[in-house]
């Protein structure tokens, strides 16, 4: 068994990272007994992981509010101070698997433990991620007012508010809610590749840890994998002769 673990935090990783954005997701997914107002300041403190620079209001519109601060303490109470990237050994190890799976399991994988697709699907499906963002927007229209709130869903599709920095807001989709984008991180890591953009179905439906002489919590895919669609394989073979 792997030692307890409490889930990884965004501000672990560089902002921007697969690893940053797993660790926003997976946040979103845990709860425990806060009073009212501390559990709104928590679920804000958690939207707030999720505006990137694109985003209106912006980060430094929402920082100095009482609100978030109050967030980031809990955070902070619960995890202790956020240690620089540089010198957090622990979170070096962290890759996108590594999150997920702590998030699930509330314990830190070791060598032989898997993480399926299924798993995350289940954790991420549109529907639950939907009630997630509405029960951040209720706390955030009861503790920030003056602010709209920047994420809204229709349907299955999840958009981010943006602004052009001249006063135009744009509703545009959000794809880090997208579940092929959440596994994606899991699989681009397991095959040592990029994360395909845009994103698309899995290819591999689990993968394994593996032991690693980095440190890390990598992993490789399990079973065959699925085709990855014509047009790769005619990019892998070259151009197919007709007669």
């Amino acid at each position: 068994m792997g030692a307890t673990a409490s889930t990884p935090r965004p501000t672990d990783f560089p902002l921007g990272s697969p690893e940053s954005r797993a660790a926003a997701r997976a946040m979103l997914t845990s709860n425990s007994a806060l009073n009212p107002y501390d559990e709104d300041c928590y679920w804000v403190y958690g939207a707030v992981c999720h505006i990137d620079f694109l985003v209106s209001p912006s980060w430094n519109e929402i920082e100095p509010t009482g609100a978030y601060q109050r967030g980031r303490e809990i955070d902070e109470l619960r995890h202790g101070p956020v240690i620089p990237a540089h010198l957090d050994t622990k979170g070096k190890r962290q890759t996108s698997a590594s999150i997920f799976f702590t998030g699930i399991h509330h314990r830190d994988p070791v060598p032989g433990d898997t993480l399926r697709y299924e798993d995350v699907a289940r954790i991420f499906a549109p529907e639950r991620l939907a009630q997630v963002l509405r029960t951040m927007q209720e706390a955030w229209n009861r503790r920030l007012p003056e602010f709209p709130f920047p994420f809204r869903v229709d349907g299955r599709t999840f958009y981010k508010r943006t602004s052009d920095g001249k006063g135009k807001i744009t509703w545009v989709e959000d794809e880090r809610w997208n579940l092929y984008d959440i596994w994606g991180e899991v699989e681009a890591d397991a095959l040592g590749r990029q994360q395909f953009d845009p994103p698309r179905p899995p290819t591999i439906r689990s993968v394994v840890f593996v032991e690693s002489k980095d440190g890390k919590y990598r992993t490789k895919p399990v079973g065959k994998r699925k085709a990855e669609g014509r047009q790769d394989r005619r990019r892998r073979t070259g151009p197919q002769k007709t007669s």
